[in-house]
C-alpha cells in the first residue's frame, strides 16, 4: 500500500510541476533566499567567483544562512508532499513562503546539481531526483547550498546591475520591514534605498485628535513608503509589534490594482497588535473579555483607516501631477470629441473634469487604447452636456471605491429596481431621521422654548408616519370636530347628507385615518393631542382625551361594527395617576404602548405615551441599523432654534 505521506517524484514530474522556473532563472535563484527567510535566517550571504576579464561564465554559485539547518530526513526519504513550514499558519502573513520541499528542485533548470551542506552533513540532489549522500560536513548548524556547473542564463546576470535590481525588486518590501534582515553578494549589503521615492514617519501625535486620546498607553509608531517601481508584493500594511519582533500580520492598503502607479508599503510597530490577532469573539469569552475585544477591534480598525486617510492625502497630489500629462497626451492622440456638438465651450473646465476623473478612476485612462479613450472623453461629454460636473464625480468616486463584492450586488440591485428607487428610499430614510432630530431637538433641548401650535404641530403635519406607518394625515387644528365628522362621513364613509350630533367647536390637534386595501371595508382611526412639552400632563389633560373619546363614539355613524378608534394623549411625562390609569389597564395586554382604557370589543382605546418612547423606542432604534448601514451623518443642530427647524421643515 502506497503511504499517503509520501509523493514519489521523478525528473519528469519536477519538470511539470516547476516549469514557470524554466526560462526565469533568477526568480529560480529567488527561492534558495526566501528557504532562508523561512529558516529565520537575518543574513542570506550570495558567493561567486567573478570572472576574469577574458572568461565571461560563472562556474558555481554559493548561498549561505546563519540561521537553522535544513533538516536532511525528508529528503533522504523523499517525503516530498509538504515540507514542516506548510504546517506553520501563514495566513496574511509573508512567511514562510514555500510551502513544498519540491520547490528546492528549482535548480534542474540552470544548474547541473545542488550540494548541500547542513548539520553536519553534506548530499547531493541531482536532475534525475537521485541523491548522494557524501558523508560528514564541516557546518554544524546553519546551511550553505552550491549550485554547481550553472548555466549560461544564470551566470550572465550575476555579477551585473540587472541582477542587484532584480534582487531589489523582489525583497525591498520584505526587507524594509525589518532591519535585522539583510542580503549580502560576495559580502557587499544589498542597497535597495534607490528604489525609495519617499518615506513618510508617522508618531503618535501625527494621529487624529479622537485616537491620539486611547493611544495614551501604547507605543505606535509607523512608516509610509512610496516605491518608484513597482514591488513583487501587493500594496499592504506589515504589522509588528515592534521594531525588533518579527512580522505579526499583513493587511492590504485597499489602493491595489488602481491603475495608477501608486507603488507603496506600510510598516507599524505597534504593541497593540498581537501574534494571533483576534478579530471574532467566541463562546467561551466572558462578556468583560467580549467588551475589551470589541474595543480593542475598533481602535485597530481607527488605526488603519487613519493611516488610510494619509495615504489617500498622500497618493492625491501624485495623481494630480500624473493627470496634467494624461489630458495633455488626450489631446495630441486626439481622444477628445468636438465639445461644440456637446454644447460645451468651456475646454477648460472639460480638462479639469478629466482630470478629477484620472484622479479618482486612473483605471478609466491608463493601459487603453486610443478608441477606448475615445469613447470614454465621449460619455463624459454627453454626460457633462446634461449634467452637474461635480455630481459626475462625486457618482465616479463613489462607483470606483466600490468592492468588488458591493460592485456585483449592486448590479444585482439594479436588475430588479432602478438607480431613482435606491435613490428615493435612501433620502426618504435620510429626511426621517433628520425629523427625528429636529422633534427631539424640540422637545428636549428647546423645552421651554417650544410652543405646540407654532411648532410642534407644524412639524407633525408633514411627517405624520410619526404616529404609524400608512396612515395620513384628515384633518388636523384648521377644523373643528363637528366639522371634522361632517367631513369624514362624507370623505371617507361616503354618506351623502351625514347627521352629525355633536355641536362641539372643540379643534383636534390631529386626526389620522387609514382603510386597509385587502378589505377595503376596515377603517382604523387615529385622534391625537398633544401639548407644549414644558407641560406635565395632568388629569384635566387626559379627561379632554377622554371626552374626544365619548363625544365621537357616541356619533351612530362612528360605531360601525368595521371602524376602529385609537386616542393618543402624548407628552414628555405625567403623574401618578395617569400612572395607575396604565397599571390597571395591564390586563389588556398593551402595556408598552401605555394602554389606559379599552372597550370590551376593542374599538375604542385611549393611549397615553411619552415623546422619548415614540422617538427612539419605536423609531430611532428601529432607524439606527439603516443609518448604520448607510453611514449616513447625524444631522448638525448647532445654531438652530425652534422657529429655524419649522421652517427648515415645512419650505
Amino acid at each position: 500500500m502506497q503511504d499517503n505521506n509520501k509523493l514519489e517524484i521523478n525528473q519528469k514530474s519536477l519538470e511539470t510541476e516547476l516549469k514557470g522556473y524554466k526560462n526565469e532563472p533568477l526568480k529560480a535563484l529567488a527561492e534558495y533566499i526566501w528557504n532562508w527567510f523561512d529558516a529565520w535566517a537575518k543574513n542570506i550571504r550570495i558567493i561567486f567567483n567573478k570572472p576574469l576579464e577574458w572568461i565571461w561564465i560563472i562556474s558555481d554559485v554559493t548561498i549561505k544562512d546563519d540561521w537553522e539547518g535544513w533538516d536532511f530526513t525528508e529528503i533522504e526519504t523523499k517525503n516530498f508532499l509538504s515540507s514542516s513550514k506548510a504546517d506553520v499558519d501563514n495566513q496574511n502573513k509573508t512567511l514562510p513562503h514555500w510551502k513544498l520541499w519540491r520547490w528546492r528542485y528549482t535548480f534542474i533548470w540552470f544548474a547541473h546539481s545542488l550540494e548541500v551542506k547542513s548539520n553536519q552533513k553534506k548530499m547531493i540532489l541531482k536532475k534525475d531526483t537521485s541523491i548522494d549522500n557524501t558523508g560528514v560536513s564541516d557546518i554544524n548548524k546553519w546551511t550553505e547550498v552550491r549550485l554547481v556547473n550553472i548555466s549560461t542564463e544564470l551566470s550572465q546576470y550575476l555579477d551585473t546591475d540587472v541582477f542587484k535590481e532584480f534582487l531589489s525588486l523582489e525583497f525591498w518590501w520584505f526587507l524594509k520591514g525589518d532591519k535585522n534582515l539583510k542580503i549580502f553578494i560576495n559580502e557587499e549589503v544589498l542597497d535597495y534605498s534607490w528604489i525609495v521615492e519617499e518615506e513618510y514617519l508617522i508618531s503618535k501625535n501625527d494621529f487624529p485628535d479622537d485616537l491620539k486620546e486611547k493611544l495614551l498607553s501604547t507605543d505606535i509608531k509607523a512608516s509610509i513608503v512610496i516605491w518608484n517601481k513597482k514591488p513583487k508584493e501587493f500594496s499592504k500594511f506589515f504589522i509588528f509589534k515592534n521594531i525588533e519582533s518579527p512580522e505579526l500580520f499583513t493587511k492590504t492598503t485597499w489602493f491595489n490594482r488602481k491603475w495608477d502607479d501608486f507603488w507603496h508599503s506600510v510598516y507599524i510597530y505597534s504593541d497593540i497588535f498581537e501574534e494571533q490577532d483576534r478579530g471574532t469573539i467566541d463562546d467561551n469569552d466572558d462578556q468583560q473579555m467580549a467588551l475589551e475585544l470589541n474595543a480593542n477591534k475598533k481602535l485597530k480598525k481607527k488605526i488603519f483607516d487613519a493611516l488610510k486617510d494619509k495615504l489617500t492625502h498622500i497618493r492625491r497630489p501624485l495623481l494630480q501631477e500624473k493627470s496634467r500629462k494624461i489630458v495633455s497626451d488626450l489631446h495630441i492622440e486626439e481622444s477628445i470629441p468636438r465639445l461644440d456638438e456637446y454644447w460645451i465651450y468651456d475646454t477648460d473646465s472639460f480638462d479639469a473634469l478629466l482630470k478629477e476623473a484620472y484622479v479618482i478612476a486612473p483605471s478609466l485612462f491608463s493601459w487603453k487604447w486610443p478608441q477606448d479613450r475615445l469613447f470614454i472623453c465621449t460619455t463624459f461629454a454627453a454626460l457633462l452636456s446634461s449634467q452637474d460636473s461635480s455630481l459626475i464625480r462625486k457618482i465616479l468616486e463613489q462607483v470606483f471605491w466600490l468592492e468588488k463584492e458591493d460592485k456585483e450586488k449592486l448590479e444585482e440591485l439594479l436588475d430588479r429596481t432602478n438607480l431613482a428607487n435606491i435613490v428615493r428610499t435612501a433620502a426618504e430614510v435620510q429626511s426621517r431621521l433628520d425629523i427625528l432630530t429636529d422633534l427631539e431637538t424640540l422637545l428636549f433641548k428647546f423645552e421651554k422654548e417650544t410652543l405646540e401650535v407654532k411648532h410642534l404641530q407644524q412639524v407633525l403635519n408633514e411627517n405624520p408616519w410619526i404616529f404609524g406607518e400608512q396612515f395620513r394625515l384628515f384633518t388636523n387644528t384648521e377644523w373643528a370636530l363637528k366639522d371634522t365628522l361632517y367631513k369624514y362621513a362624507k370623505d371617507i364613509l361616503e354618506i351623502d347628507e351625514p347627521d352629525i350630533e355633536s355641536i362641539s367647536r372643540k379643534e383636534l390637534d390631529f386626526f389620522l385615518v387609514k382603510t386597509y386595501p385587502e378589505t377595503e371595508s376596515i377603517k382604523r382611526n387615529i385622534i391625537v393631542e398633544i401639548k407644549r412639552p414644558s407641560i406635565n400632563l395632568w388629569k384635566k389633560e387626559y379627561d379632554q382625551i377622554e371626552k374626544y373619546a365619548n363625544d365621537i363614539l357616541e356619533e351612530s355613524i362612528c360605531n360601525d361594527w368595521n371602524t376602529y378608534w385609537e386616542f393618543y394623549l402624548i407628552w414628555n411625562d405625567y403623574n401618578s395617576d395617569i400612572k395607575r390609569k396604565i397599571e390597571n389597564a395591564k390586563q389588556h395586554g398593551e402595556e408598552y404602548k401605555w394602554l389606559t382604557e379599552n372597550t370590551l370589543d376593542w374599538k375604542r382605546k385611549i393611549y397615553v405615551r411619552k415623546w422619548s418612547e415614540i422617538i427612539w423606542v419605536e423609531h430611532r432604534n428601529k432607524m439606527h441599523y439603516l443609518q448604520d448601514k448607510l453611514k449616513l451623518k447625524q444631522k448638525d443642530i448647532s445654531g438652530d432654534t425652534p422657529d429655524t427647524i419649522v421652517y427648515k421643515v415645512i419650505s
